[in-house]
């Protein structure tokens, strides 16, 4: 039978489309005759959605990807539960219209296409358009701030406003308004989204349930502390100034340390003196693509600028003390508190808070009316005192709120656990929490089964570390980990929509009168690995426990993208794809999400050759030495598959990247990091380092990648590219030797501005140096020599905010040059020591302490997009490295051309005791072992029977046994 000819239209409810953090419900019934024989649908959304086939789950996505191509999620009937008769299709859809790490801004879209054929052989297809009926997902608090200013939104919901069975066929929807078909819009304007199908499998989802009780305890509203949410106070929150005014008694004149929290542009007067003035902090503005910028700050949506508590001491006189405040944009921030506290001891004074000097008052503020701050005339609202139910940022909340251990709270907290044998379910009194460790990092949606009141309220805070309270911290440098559900009557099975990272979880009950009871609690984690990745093991415990660990990292951050954190921003940036694609690659037996990120960074190419260091993103990271990485990522992913029509496709890519970059060459033929350049992001490191100038890092980076596109234009049968690329780097390298070398020190200075050297001569440098192949052997033995004692024993200090990726550096240079044990070195002590601290997945920053209790602000000294310390990911893409390179260096399993053509079986077993691996080629599975047996080394491997190899003895002892299994020698 003819298909039909309808075309599936973008819909949405079209006065919500530009709608902030917006959600939107649809469905579409019909009747079929006969279960069909044959299913497709194909559905994506701007930006999100979670589908439902006749009341049951069916799945979520999109996957993140450009406004100008959205990916198709695809269904088939095994996924579909169509059944004879009535039928239905409902999805619930959000668009939160602001440019995340994940995802570029676009207006709101729901597109979908089910095509059915019966065993017949007719079609019957359902595609959206004006036949979907839609209505906005009330239920969700629109006033919900953001998690983070490069995540999206923290979840609140009142379950007493979802429509009951909207799921379900037999749902009535008749006062449902019909679907709009709308035009969405993407960051560079009104161009048509043209939807394609993904290349890539969907994610299985996995329930995962908690493993541990970790805490259980009480929690209050604590002494001292006055508030005002903007939700139930301010009249008209988005226009104006905020004005705020009350009077504190003291029984006696004393000293005071007034705490004030606002996450806006406020001050805080005591006794008509200014105490606290904060501005804005937007300094992360200018790295939202510009359209952004310029209507960002009207909207109505909160910053996510985050706990933001400061401090001043002040002066209280005997009686009473008048204390106001002014917010200059109400509607972008969820209110302030304030607290008094004993400077010396801490401990919060004992003050009563009266808007008209009469203690006892049911409100504790005046709302001001005219510009009179901090005193003068106003109202009282007409609504309960400012406390723990009428806060509508449940971070903030629980951020003030004061956490006692009690075991004897949260009965039946150990039901929850997978594998319990516990009679009855958790049940929670009013302000009782619990906190689970789950064991695993979990990348996911939350699912809570729980019976309640209606209008009782259940928090749910997740993080992936815990103070050294032991419980989790609600608001992390500026990141809030709480959502809330405010629950309608009666038992309810709830999945919260938006995805969280988490390793930790932790319920708190806000339920004024009657216990909340909890069934059931997890997380249905993605992940795009179907098993754990078969990252190399050994008996050793540092070794074996650093590869283990390496496994996890990847089954968390390989998701649709290849993420570096997914609890903070699930962004793919360029150092995480890059080694989570090596991961990929040679554990997985795969290259699709590669190959993915690969073109996805060179889509992003404009015209000058330079593309954002973060793809697919709403915002605008400009990090030029992640660009140069992208080339040398590239001519690894070339090198290890051997795929010329890649190498054709982007070699004019890199040559590209490589124009753009050598246009900040200055007059010694060095590249000169100008700080006048906004956005602009020399990363190099975290930890502080002089970046003026001529930045040694960069030039290394530079000739490295100049040698890397030589490679792939080689490859691509561009000889002429390829020779020119290898004569330019060479050019560098001298450049380089000759103005950024300091003979007295025997390192690589940081940087050279005019003829200045730079007083750091840091072990991130001159690892970067060596891995350049700027030093010479004379050269190379210095640097070592001043950064190791001895192969055990590295003398380095790597400085604050010490992390995984620039390690990498390290690592490949060290090995290398040979140098396998000091390499082994590195893994043990660093990722061992992780490991050996109970980490489940490799973070961002090592060592990392358990975080305060109430975190300080701190004013930090990271450059780039964030202003001031951003918080730490404990599962970071970035840090998982060491198990390429064991398995390319330790196990020897390399390519001697692209491809495998052939394979350079080349192992340096260092002083490892035992170590094995299988490691994926594009000619099958090499399995490689090494023992230390008697003195010497045993080295067995077994290779696919057609790949040929080239055996390298070079790193091995003549008493060293080696025997292969498999393969075809060769002698070149």
């Amino acid at each position: 039978m003819t298909k039909s000819t309808q075309k599936p239209k973008w819909i949405w409810k079209a006065a919500e489309c530009f709608a902030d953090d917006g959600y939107l419900r649809a469905r579409r019934t019909f009747t079929l005759n006969a279960k069909p024989a044959r299913t497709r649908l194909r559905i994506t959304a701007f930006t999100e959605y979670a589908l439902y086939v006749n009341g049951q789950y069916v799945g979520s996505g999109p996957a993140p990807s450009g406004f100008e191509e959205p990916l198709l999620d695809v269904y088939s009937e095994a996924d579909l539960p169509l059944v004879r008769g009535r039928n239905v299709i409902a999805v619930l859809a959000h668009n939160p219209h602001v440019g995340t790490l994940r995802r570029p801004r676009a207006t709101a879209g729901l597109w979908a296409d089910l095509e059915m054929t019966a065993e017949s052989g007719k079609v019957q297809r359902i595609v959206t358009g004006r036949t979907w009926r839609v209505v906005p997902a009330e239920d969700f608090s629109r006033r919900a701030p953001r998690v983070y200013w490069t995540a999206g939104f923290i979840e609140v919901r009142d379950l007493r406003r979802e429509p009951k069975g909207w799921t379900l066929p037999r749902f009535s929807d008749r006062r449902w308004a019909e679907a709009d078909e709308v035009k969405p819009s993407g960051p560079e304007g009104d161009g048509a989204p043209r939807p394609r199908d993904r290349r890539t499998p969907r994610l299985a989802e996995t329930f995962v349930q908690p493993r541990e009780v970790v805490l259980v305890g009480k929690t209050r509203w604590p002494d001292g502390v006055t508030a005002i949410p903007f939700e139930f106070t301010a009249p008209n929150p988005l226009h104006g100034e905020f004005y705020a005014a009350t009077f504190a008694y003291a029984k006696a004149r004393c000293r005071a340390r007034l705490t004030f929290d606002c996450d806006e542009a406020s001050a805080a007067y005591v006794n008509n003196r200014l105490a606290v003035r904060q501005g804005y902090k937007e300094e992360f503005l200018r790295w939202l693509n510009p359209e952004e910028q310029n209507d960002y700050a009207g909207t109505g949506i909160h910053r996510g600028q985050g706990h933001r508590a400061e401090a001043a001491e002040v002066e209280l006189d005997e009686g009473w003390n008048s204390l106001g405040v002014v917010i200059y944009e109400p509607g972008l921030s969820w209110g302030f508190a304030a607290r008094f506290d004993d400077p010396k001891t801490g401990e919060p004074l004992d003050l009563k808070f009266s808007p008209d000097q009469k203690a006892g008052s049911l409100a504790e503020w005046h709302i001001v009316k005219e510009q009179c701050c901090p005193c003068g005339d106003g109202w009282i609202p007409d609504t309960p005192g400012p406390n723990a139910r009428t806060f509508p940022d449940s971070a903030y909340q629980l951020a003030w709120e004061t956490r006692t251990p009690n075991r004897r709270a949260a009965r039946g907290a150990a039901s929850l656990v997978a594998g319990a044998t516990a009679q009855g379910n958790l049940e929670l009194g009013d302000g009782e929490f619990a906190v689970y460790d789950l064991g695993r990092e979990a990348v996911g949606c939350i699912e809570v089964e729980v019976e309640a009141a209606p209008g009782t309220m259940l928090d749910v805070a997740w993080s992936e570390i815990l103070t050294a309270a032991g419980d989790v911290e609600p608001v992390c440098d500026g990141m809030r980990q709480v959502d809330r559900l405010i629950l309608a009557a009666g038992r309810q099975t709830v999945r919260f929509f938006n995805r969280r990272a988490m390793r930790y979880l932790e319920l708190i009950a806000r339920t004024g009168g009657d216990p909340l009871t909890v069934h059931r609690l997890g997380v249905w984690a993605t992940s795009a690995v179907a098993v754990a990745p078969a990252t190399p093991q050994s008996d050793e415990r540092e070794l074996g426990g650093a590869m283990a660990m390496i496994s996890r990292t990847v089954e968390a951050c390989v998701q649709d993208t290849l993420e570096g954190a997914p609890s903070r921003e699930g962004e793919q940036s360029i150092p995480a794809a890059f080694f989570l694609s090596q991961a990929e690659r040679m554990f997985m037996g795969r290259t699709d999400l590669g190959e993915a990120a690969l073109r996805a960074f060179a889509a992003d190419q404009a015209g000058d050759g330079f593309f954002r260091a973060i793809v697919p993103a709403g915002t605008m990271h400009v990090v030029p030495d992640w660009n140069l990485l992208w080339i040398i990522w590239l001519a690894d992913h070339l090198a290890w598959t051997g795929d010329l029509a890649l190498a054709r496709e982007l070699q004019p890519v890199a040559e590209h990247v490589l124009d753009w970059t050598a246009s900040f060459h200055g007059a010694h033929g060095l590249l000169e990091n100008k700080p006048d350049r906004s956005p602009w992001w020399l990363f190099i490191d975290l930890a502080p380092m002089e970046k003026q100038g001529c930045v040694t890092a960069w030039q290394a980076l530079y000739a490295r990648a100049l040698l890397a596109a030589a490679d792939v234009a080689e490859l691509a049968g561009d000889e002429d590219s390829a020779a020119h690329g290898r004569a330019e780097a060479q050019t560098a390298v001298e450049a380089a030797r000759n103005r950024l070398w300091d003979p007295v020190r025997g390192l690589f200075a940081d940087s050279r501005l005019f003829e200045r050297m730079s007083a750091g001569a840091s072990p991130q440098t001159n690892y970067y140096a060596l891995y350049g192949r700027l030093a010479t052997d004379e050269q190379a033995e210095r640097i070592l020599s001043n950064l190791w004692e001895d192969d055990r024993t590295e003398t380095a200090s790597w400085g604050p905010r010490e992390n995984p990726f620039v390690k990498y550096f390290a690592l490949e240079a060290l090995l290398e040059r040979g140098h396998v044990e000091r390499a082994l070195t590195m893994i043990r002590t660093y990722w061992g020591a992780m490991a050996k601290a109970g980490l489940a997945t490799v973070p961002e920053v090592f060592p990392i302490a358990a975080a305060p209790r109430r975190r300080p602000v701190v004013d930090g000294f990271l450059e780039g997009p964030y202003g001031h310390r951003p918080p730490v990911a404990m599962c970071h893409g970035w840090g998982v490295h060491p198990a390429a390179l064991v398995a390319k260096w330790v196990l020897g399993v390399q390519p001697e051309r692209p491809g495998f053509e052939p394979m350079r079986f080349a192992p340096m077993p260092g002083d490892v005791r035992q170590l094995s691996g299988r490691v994926w080629t594009p000619k099958g599975e090499v399995e490689v072992s090494i023992r230390r047996r008697a003195g010497r080394r045993e080295i067995t491997a077994v290779l696919p029977a057609g790949l040929r190899y080239r055996l390298d003895l070079r790193h091995l002892n003549a008493a060293d046994a080696v025997r292969i299994t498999g393969g075809i020698p060769s002698g070149k």
